[in-house]
């Protein structure tokens, strides 16, 4: 199995295994990965919205809430740093866990479930 489990953690699913194929004409396969999917949808629109942000906050802080000429180079870093700060706290996975929709996630899992089965010819009837 995998890495991700203890030895206890393998052995007790190994043993419920062997109890749900033992008491039904089942069998059981399962599949184990560190993650599901990958949000790069999300991540991107958390960077939009990071460097939205930033510039937001640059624009007021650098032009004194608008009273003064901003500069545009300034800026530009500004919602650049917002847009990778923002991006790279979204790869971090306690963080996506809080901002995503339960309902993507479990999509997620499904989906790549059924890619790793039917990669590897599960399913098919002997």
């Amino acid at each position: 199995m995998s890495k991700l489990l203890t030895e206890i953690e393998r052995q007790s699913v190994e043993q419920r295994i062997a109890k749900i194929e033992n008491d039904t004409s089942g069998e059981v396969v399962i599949a184990i990965k560190a993650r599901s999917g990958h949000y790069h949808r999300w991540a991107a629109a958390a960077a939009a919205a990071g460097a939205a942000g930033a510039a937001f906050i640059g624009n007021g802080a650098l032009g004194k809430g608008g009273t003064a000429e901003v500069d545009p180079e300034k800026l530009a870093i500004i919602a650049v740093s917002g847009a990778v700060l923002v991006g790279l706290l979204f790869f971090v996975p306690a963080i996506q866990a809080v901002l995503l929709p339960r309902t993507v996630c479990e999509q997620s899992v499904r989906d790549a479930a059924a890619r790793h089965f039917q990669a590897h010819g599960v399913g098919r009837t002997k």
